[in-house]
């Protein structure tokens, strides 16, 4: 017969799924992953950040005017005033790679110094 959904239906397929699914997160690496990052509804992916002016163009758009992307920020993440508004008012967070040592520094600074605006900004150190 038909396999209901009650709890002593060990046999259920769902049931196995998620238990096969329930091993499968319990070995997923820890990535570092800011607390954050569930609130964010809107994310910059910066993948090869250098020393991270792609998102300092994304809060700072007054150091860099004449940036081409600034037209593609303002179109995919609304205009400068909101995108410099806290990210518990916005929802706007930058998610940065970048595995070149010699840049770490610099990057755990610029991210310190957003969070102090209120920025979502976290720089992953790996490729």
């Amino acid at each position: 017969g038909a396999k209901g959904a009650l709890p002593d239906d060990a046999n259920s397929t769902c049931f196995l799924q998620e238990q096969h699914r329930s091993r499968i997160l319990a070995r997923q690496p820890d990535y570092g992953h800011p607390s954050w990052i569930q609130s964010c509804k809107s994310i910059y992916l910066d993948v090869g950040s250098n020393k991270g002016v792609q998102i300092r163009k994304l809060f700072e758009p007054e150091l860099y005017p004449n940036a081409p992307v600034l037209p593609l920020f303002t179109k995919t993440f609304g205009n400068a005033t909101e995108r410099c508004k806290p990210a518990a008012e916005s929802s706007i967070c930058a998610l940065g790679f970048e595995p070149n040592p010699q840049h770490q520094d610099r990057l755990k600074k610029l991210a310190a110094a957003y969070q102090n605006y209120g920025w979502h900004v976290h720089f992953y150190f790996m490729a």
